[in-house]
């Protein structure tokens, strides 16, 4: 993908992403853009290793995450829940939950896979925790209206939300 992809996968040309899906099944991910005559839609293909072919339209998807399903038994590192206010115009609240002290990486991603901007990279304690996104990127620049990607890594364990900005 131009201008970088989304945690947890591995670049396969100009537009493919790579990751894991329940059970373990390999799956690519197709960024398909296409315009309309009312501005820009969004639509994401997904080839499962299967073969099976499904599109979603970017509006549909209120989440991705990347990474290897755990089994029940398994504790979960963090979670991420949904930020608010979403919409957002000026700023938004990411929070999430860590079962014990880690190292956390929150990071901001446009549609297109490009890194927007690296929120918190440290150790964290176990516990809620909360950080803002003003809507700029990493020059202090403030972006565009859209959606977004925030994503929180954490012990392996890529989550992700969708952001809706507005202004």
């Amino acid at each position: 993908m131009r201008g970088g992809t989304l945690p947890g996968s591995r670049p396969l040309g100009n537009e493919l992403l790579s990751g894991r899906l329940l059970g373990g099944a390999l799956l690519v991910l197709i960024l398909l853009l296409c315009s309309s005559a009312f501005g820009q839609s969004y639509e994401m293909t997904v080839e499962l290793s299967s073969g099976e072919t499904v599109t979603i339209a970017l509006d549909d998807i209120d989440f991705i995450m990347f990474l290897d399903v755990p089994s029940d038994d398994d504790p979960v590192a963090c979670e991420l829940l949904q930020n608010y206010p979403n919409p957002f115009s000026a700023s938004t609240t990411i929070a999430y939950e860590i079962s014990d002290e880690t190292g956390i990486t929150v990071r901001i991603y446009n549609v297109q896979g490009a890194l927007v901007r690296e929120l918190t990279n440290r150790v964290q304690s176990a516990g809620d925790h909360e950080v803002a996104w003003d809507g700029t990127d990493a020059a202090g620049e403030y972006v565009s209206c859209g959606a977004y990607f925030c994503a929180v890594e954490c012990d392996g364990e890529i989550h992700s939300k969708k952001l809706i900005l507005v202004r």
